[in-house]
């Protein structure tokens, strides 16, 4: 009986399965994972946002008369639930934007001299500012 000789050098083929079957599969996995935790990640920062506006817009951008307790604990409830996002979250809004709408929801609804506060008199600079968090 006559014996074939087998030339074929086995460790080769291994590599090049494991780069033609292997290596694309497990590196669109992973890119597909990093996809969607940035994806997951601007759903769940639109969504906080948007709950601070449903916070905001319904008591002080309507138009019409509302009273002052209505105000004055519509904004300690949005500054409270901004400061438990941003606690929850840290990495999530940006730093600067967090201060500063959390210096104007420390300001009085009321000034000294009677008057509403220019910021929750014109309610879009709120807005805005919470749109750009």
């Amino acid at each position: 009986m006559n014996l074939i000789h087998n030339d074929i050098i086995w460790w080769q083929i291994s590599l090049f399965q494991l780069m033609n079957a292997w290596f694309p599969g497990i590196s669109a996995f992973l890119l597909g994972m990093l996809f969607n935790k940035i994806i997951e990640k601007n759903k769940l920062k639109q969504s906080l946002k948007n709950t601070l506006l449903e916070i905001f817009i319904p008591i002080f951008n309507v138009g019409k008369e509302i009273s002052k307790e209505l105000a004055i604990k519509t904004k300690d409830q949005l500054r409270n639930t901004l400061n438990t996002y941003s606690q929850i979250y840290p990495s999530l809004f940006k730093k600067e934007k967090i201060k500063e709408l959390n210096d104007i929801l420390k300001l009085d609804l009321i000034e000294k001299s009677g008057k509403l506060n220019e910021y929750f008199n014109n309610p879009t600079r709120i807005i805005k500012l919470i749109e750009s968090l």
